[in-house]
C-alpha cells in the first residue's frame, strides 16, 4: 500500500490578478509546507510515500498519468491552498481515477477545506475533503481504506462520499501536539535543494481579522513547538542541506513572537549554535515586540514581514484588524520602524491590503505614513484582497455593499476557482488598486531590497542577484514590484 501526494500547478487567468503578476509568480519555487509535513507524518507511520511536484513549468499531465499508473497509490492527496489550485484539483482527480479507479482521492488546505460540500458537488472524482489539518486526518483515512473497512462515519473533520450521499462526519477534529510531529523530511520532495526551507513554529491565530481564512483550518487555538524542539529540527534540516556553513530558512507562522518567552530561548539557543543561521519570519505590528529586535538579530533574523495592512485607523477598525484603539496601533507600527534602524542586519517590510471600504481618502492616510518614514523602511507589499469563502468577510459582503459600494468582480473563470477580485469600493476600482499596488512597491522597493526578500523564498540557494535579474529580463520593467535604482544608497 502506498500514498501519492502531488503538489499541484498554478493557474492564473488572462486577466490582471492581486498583487505580483502572474509572470513573476510563476518564476517562483516552493516547497508546500503542508504537504511535506503529511509526507513526514505518514512515512513516520511506516507508510510508503511519494511526492509528485506538478508545479515545476516542465511537468505535465503525462507525468501524472505515468506515476499512477505505476505506482497504483491506495490514497492520492492533492492539497488546495488557493483557489489557483482548483482547476488542477479538477484535472487531477480525473486523471487519476482514470488511470487507477480503485485509489482514492482526498484533497484539504485553506481553500478547498473551507468549501467541503462545493468541492464534492462539483468534482466527481474526489472522494473526500479533510475541513482542518492534514496530518491525523489523512493518516486516519488511509488506515480505514487498508484495513479493509473503508466506512469514514467515525473519523471527524472531513466531508466524504458515502453511496451517492455526501456527508459530512461528526465531532471535533484532532488536533496533534505540534512537538511530537516528525522533523520535516525534505529528502521526500523531488530536487529539495533547489527550494529554500521552512521551519514551522506554531499554528494558529487568536485574532479575527476579516479578511483571513486561517483559523478555518487551523483554528483560534495557537499551538508551538518548544525552542529545544525547533532547535533539534533546526540542525536536522540544515544536514539535509549538506550542513552549509550559513543555512538560510523561513520561520513559518502567523505571528511571531506571540509567545515572547518562545521566542527569547528559541534566540538565544541559535546563537549558541557551531554555525551560522539567516532567517526571515512574519507578525503583525500589534503582537511584535520591537525590544527583542537586538535579541534577533543576533540570532540570525535578517527580515520580518509585518502585517500593517493600513495606516487609516478607519480602514483599521473595518478590517477588525485590530480591538486596540487604532492609534495605539499605529504608535506600536512607528516605534517598530525606529528600533528596527539600529539593528541594521533586520530588514522591515510592511504588507497591506486593500480591503472592501478602502477609498482615496484611507489611501492617502496610509501613504503619509509610509512615505514620512520612507527612508527606515526596506520594503512594502500591497495587494487589493482576493475574496473567499474560507474568510470571515465572505459573510460580512452585504455591509460592504450597502454602505461602500464593493462589487466582486465575477466571471466564468473567477466562479469556476471560487475566489473574487473586488472593486474595495464606488471609489476605487480593483483595476486601480492593483495599479497603485505595483506602483507602492516600486517606490519602496529596490532591486536589491526584492532579492534579498527572494532570498528566503522564491528563488534557489545560492542564486546571486546578476543571475537573479537575468531571470528576470523579460519581464516588463512597468511590472516589477521594485525600482530600477540596484541601491538605496543611490537615493
Amino acid at each position: 500500500m502506498n500514498v501519492l501526494l502531488i503538489q499541484p500547478s498554478i493557474h492564473y487567468p488572462d486577466e490582471p490578478i492581486a498583487g505580483r503578476h502572474q509572470t513573476i509568480r510563476q518564476k517562483e519555487g516552493y516547497i508546500e509546507i503542508g504537504l511535506l509535513s503529511v509526507a513526514s507524518f505518514l512515512e513516520n507511520k511506516g507508510v510508503k510515500v511519494h511526492i509528485l511536484n506538478m508545479a515545476r513549468s516542465d511537468s505535465s499531465l503525462e507525468h501524472l498519468q505515468q506515476a499512477v499508473s505505476i505506482m497504483r497509490p491506495r490514497l492520492a492527496a492533492i492539497p488546495c491552498m488557493s483557489g489557483y489550485a482548483y482547476p488542477s484539483l479538477r484535472s487531477y482527480s480525473e486523471m487519476i481515477k482514470r488511470a487507477s479507479p480503485s485509489t482514492f482521492v482526498i484533497t484539504g488546505g485553506q481553500h478547498s477545506g473551507p468549501l467541503g460540500q462545493t468541492v464534492l458537488r462539483e468534482i466527481p472524482h474526489v472522494d473526500c475533503v479533510v475541513r482542518y489539518e492534514g496530518e491525523i486526518l489523512t493518516w486516519l483515512v488511509y488506515s480505514s481504506l487498508v484495513s479493509g473497512d473503508p466506512s469514514l462515519d467515525s473519523i471527524p473533520g472531513i466531508i466524504f462520499r458515502s453511496d451517492s450521499q455526501i456527508k459530512t462526519s461528526e465531532g471535533k477534529a484532532p488536533l496533534i501536539d505540534l512537538n511530537e510531529l516528525p522533523f520535516l523530511n525534505y529528502s521526500l520532495f523531488p530536487s529539495f535543494r533547489r527550494f529554500v526551507p521552512r521551519l514551522e513554529e506554531s499554528r494558529g491565530c487568536p485574532f479575527d481579522c476579516w479578511f483571513c481564512s486561517n483559523a478555518s483550518v487551523f483554528t483560534r487555538n495557537v499551538r508551538y513547538k518548544t525552542p529545544d524542539r525547533l532547535v533539534n529540527e533546526l540542525c536536522a534540516i540544515r544536514e539535509q542541506y549538506g550542513a552549509p556553513e550559513c543555512f538560510r530558512f523561513y520561520m513559518i507562522n502567523k505571528n511571531y513572537g506571540l509567545d515572547e518567552n518562545i521566542t527569547l530561548k528559541f534566540a538565544k539557543r541559535v546563537s549558541q549554535l557551531p554555525f551560522r543561521v539567516e532567517w526571515r519570519t512574519q507578525s503583525t505590528v500589534d503582537v511584535f515586540n520591537p525590544d527583542t529586535l537586538p535579541t534577533l538579530s543576533a540570532a540570525g533574523l535578517r527580515m520580518i514581514d509585518l502585517g500593517l495592512e493600513s495606516a487609516s485607523p478607519k480602514m483599521l477598525l473595518l478590517m477588525n484588524k485590530t480591538s486596540r484603539n487604532p492609534e495605539e496601533y499605529l504608535r506600536k507600527a512607528d516605534e517598530i520602524i525606529e528600533k528596527a534602524t539600529r539593528c541594521p542586519n533586520v530588514r522591515v517590510k510592511f504588507n497591506l491590503i486593500f480591503h472592501p471600504g478602502e477609498t482615496a481618502d484611507t489611501l492617502a492616510e496610509t501613504l503619509e505614513f509610509l512615505f514620512k518614514r520612507r527612508t527606515k523602511i526596506a520594503a512594502v507589499t500591497a495587494s487589493p484582497i482576493m475574496i473567499d469563502p474560507g474568510a470571515p468577510l465572505w459573510h460580512h459582503l452585504e455591509f460592504f455593499e450597502k454602505h461602500y459600494g464593493t462589487r466582486l468582480i465575477k466571471n466564468k473563470f473567477w466562479d469556476s476557482v471560487h475566489i473574487y477580485p473586488a472593486d474595495p469600493s464606488s471609489d476605487l476600482s480593483f483595476e486601480q488598486a492593483n495599479v497603485a499596488s505595483t506602483l507602492i512597491s516600486k517606490m519602496f522597493q529596490t532591486k536589491e531590497d526584492y532579492f534579498e526578500t527572494r532570498r528566503f523564498g522564491g528563488i534557489s540557494p545560492g542564486v546571486d542577484i546578476q543571475s537573479f535579474d537575468k531571470q528576470l529580463r523579460d519581464i516588463p520593467r512597468s511590472l516589477l514590484p521594485y525600482s530600477d535604482k540596484n541601491s538605496r544608497a543611490q537615493e
